[in-house]
């Protein structure tokens, strides 16, 4: 019996983070970066240097390869690794990457893998299909520029290696982000032109039938078989067998099966963003095309209904609605036959000499760069991306009971009103449909209310899992946010954990943005949105999070960290307080009052300057201390400015000399939460610490192993606790 493979679950004998010889068999495999993941099946694990199975694996492993490699596909390879399992999201909104693999089929990874050996055996057509993906790339990026190529390649092939992050946030925002993704659109194009140039050779319609299915079919698996991609390419030869027939395509059928295959393979899929969004459009524009036929307006009626049908979808995956992304729809999906056949063409008629791609991608080359600096000039309209949260499943349930309902109503021939109006003479049928249409969008609104409606402000206090560094976000009883450092070791903070969370809680502004010292691991979240920050017509941040006031400890400090982050809030138009010992902030009933650093010393070290506050409401309080140790710290405890509080923000990541125990005598502090990263390299936090924080009563939690932790507190001072990654009442 083998060892069966787990997300996030470790399994006796391949412990979490352990050095692992496996061997397996290479089934898929991409390049990213000049860095080779290979997609392994029939694992084992390996004590020997050769491909001799030793203990046998249930499930698929996603290997990642410290540099590129050639090994074919269907070569079974020998690898050493850092083993590890996909793990859940440790903050709100986070990306939960065990769901996400499992989806995927993956249940394992291996990180930072080296090859060992391969008996490079090559299997057809993997190996034949991934040098076809290749070569096509390479044709693209030799007639296009590169944003460009970028583009085509991700549209024709599915490899969006080529795109920068800003493009597919870009075309997110936009509403457009659906192009880049292979699905029906592509394969009824691509598929339909196959079958009908098959035809023109007298073949038979069922030759012509299989020809072009089996070659649709090799295209999804060189694309990857994403979800939607698979969803379309199953409709599309359920087209073909009812053309072959002589029945009638029936659409919902078709939804129904694709579905259902899909899901039997791996149920977990409807879990993913892509599954729903793939076919809660399809049967959005099904609908349209079913009450509009031949409609003038039925290009717009398609675009409201994939919108009206996707809106929980967006939010619920991404927090955020783009508005324009309907009219935008209308201009860009027209053009989508042309692109995709021009592209198509192109890179394979560009594989013998790059001058026939150049000549048949010309237009190309223009329509790019046209579309991107469209998308950018629509991107800085007012209004253009709404942060909506993430709204509940409660909430989404009745937006879409509302919504069938709506449209029953008044579109349904059972209807008791459609019926009335079909049967009334004294109005014309123009008056009719203004009638419908006015229903239509007070009903809409109503469903938008149900879906959006926002909920009554709850004092809270969230200590996010930033990895080692430090994050701390509180949203006062009025619906101000104060944020309290923000940054970490790990690269990218800011779109991977800070904004996630921020669009989450439905928090586009930050009032007030708190800095405590200027350590990387404290503002490199802060620092990255800055860099970027970029405003509309109405001054706000298109890019990220807007921010109101940034406040930085009253110190003279020599870090170069220091000078940056003032230079870039300068250059974003956002004040810089430089606050000390005595100064206070407020936000209705919350009061923030500044312990340390003291006006009149001179801090050596940025860590004993560490801006240090006490967070009051309705009798509650926490104790933000940064990175405060040595003379900082001893300062802070001979001023007499300590008293109780409730919740302490433990120093320095839980570090060995931090937080002494006379420190703890004068704060006496119910619970201490201490922020650090998951096996990091500086032992945090440290057992002596640990224990004189059990020593003084104190209850711990720790963002490495509980997640994000969440202390909301109610209007009569009652504290409720919720983490992450374990359920803690």
């Amino acid at each position: 019996m083998g060892i069966l493979l787990r997300s996030g679950k470790p399994v006796p004998g391949l412990p979490e983070g352990s050095i692992v010889q496996l061997s397996g068999t290479v089934y898929y495999k991409e390049t990213v970066n000049e860095r080779t993941r290979l997609y392994l099946k029939h694992l084992s694990v390996s004590d020997s240097s050769d491909l001799s199975d030793s203990s046998r694996l249930s499930g698929r492993l996603l290997a990642y390869l410290s540099a590129a490699s050639d090994t074919p596909v269907g070569s079974r390879v020998l690898l050493c690794g850092t083993f590890t399992y996909p793990e859940p999201a440790s903050n709100p909104g986070g990306f939960a990457s065990d769901t996400y693999y499992n989806a995927k089929g993956i249940h394992a990874l291996l990180r930072k893998a080296e090859l060992l050996a391969s008996d490079r055996h090559a299997s057809f057509p993997g190996e034949r299909l991934y040098e076809l993906r290749r070569k096509l790339t390479q044709t693209i990026t030799l007639c296009l520029d590169a944003e460009s190529a970028g583009l085509l390649s991700a549209l024709l092939t599915g490899d969006r290696s080529l795109l920068s992050k800003d493009t597919k946030l870009l075309f997110q925002d936009c509403g457009i982000l659906h192009l880049l993704a292979i699905s029906g659109l592509h394969i009824s194009i691509l598929g339909m032109q196959l079958f009908t140039f098959l035809n023109l050779f007298s073949l038979s319609h069922v030759i012509s039938a299989l020809i072009s299915c089996s070659l649709i079919f090799l295209y999804g698996l060189m694309i990857g078989s994403p979800v939607s991609a698979m969803r379309a390419i199953l409709m599309f030869c359920i087209t073909i067998g009812a053309q072959l027939c002589g029945r009638t395509y029936d659409a919902p059928t078709s939804l129904t099966l694709s579905s259902l295959l899909l899901l039997m393979k791996n149920p977990v899929q409807i879990t993913q963003a892509g599954f729903l969004y793939s076919y809660a459009s399809v049967i959005g524009i099904y609908y349209v095309t079913t009450q509009f036929k031949r409609h003038r307006w039925q290009p717009l009626f398609s675009s409201l209904s994939s919108f009206a049908i996707t809106l929980p979808i967006s939010a619920m995956f991404y927090y955020r609605v783009p508005v324009y992304g309907i009219l935008l729809n209308l201009l860009v999906l027209p053009m989508m036959p042309v692109v995709l056949l021009l592209g198509a063409a192109g890179a394979v008629l560009g594989s013998p000499h790059p001058l026939f791609g150049q000549f048949l991608l010309a237009p190309l080359h223009y329509a790019f760069p046209l579309l991107l600096k469209l998308c950018r000039m629509i991107h800085r309209l007012p209004g253009a991306v709404f942060v909506v949260g993430k709204p509940s499943g409660i909430r989404i349930f009745f937006y879409y009971l509302f919504l069938a309902l709506l449209l029953y109503l008044l579109f349904s021939p059972r209807s008791a009103f459609h019926s009335a109006s079909l049967s009334s003479d004294t109005r014309p049928p123009f008056r009719h449909q203004l009638l419908k249409l006015f229903l239509l969008l007070i009903g809409f609104v109503f469903c938008l209310t149900i879906l959006f409606f926002p909920q009554q402000k709850k004092w809270t206090a969230t200590f996010l899992d930033v990895g080692q560094g430090d994050g701390c976000c509180i949203q006062t009883e009025n619906g101000h946010v104060w944020m309290f450092d923000g940054g970490s070791t790990q690269e990218n903070l800011s779109n991977n954990c800070l904004l996630p969370f921020l669009y989450s809680q439905r928090i586009s502004t930050v009032d007030v943005w708190v800095v405590s010292h200027f350590d990387a691991d404290h503002i490199s979240g802060l620092t990255e949105i800055l860099s970027s920050y970029e405003k509309n017509l109405l001054g706000e941040n298109i890019s990220g999070v807007s921010i109101g006031k940034i406040v930085i400890p009253k110190i003279d400090t020599e870090k170069d960290s220091a000078e940056q982050l003032k230079q870039l809030a300068a250059d974003c138009g956002i004040p810089v307080l430089s606050l000390a010992s005595g100064d206070l902030l407020h936000s209705g009933d919350t009061v923030m009052r500044i312990l340390a650093p003291f006006s009149d010393r001179t801090y050596t070290d940025s860590n004993e300057g560490s801006l240090t506050t006490e967070i009051s409401y309705q009798n509650r309080s926490i104790l933000m201390t940064g990175d405060l140790e040595g003379d900082g710290e001893q300062w802070l405890i001979s001023s007499g400015l300590l008293k109780d509080v409730d919740i302490l923000k433990t120093a320095h990541h839980g570090s060995r000399n931090s937080t002494p125990e006379e420190f703890l005598k004068q704060i006496t502090p119910k619970i201490a939460v201490i922020s650090c990263g998951k096996d990091n390299r500086y032992g945090h936090p440290h057992r002596e610490l640990l224990e004189r924080l059990f020593s003084a009563g104190c209850r711990i939690l720790r963002t490495d192993k509980n997640g994000a932790v969440t202390f909301t507190v109610s209007k009569d001072g009652t504290v409720r606790l919720q983490t992450v990654l374990s359920s803690d009442p």
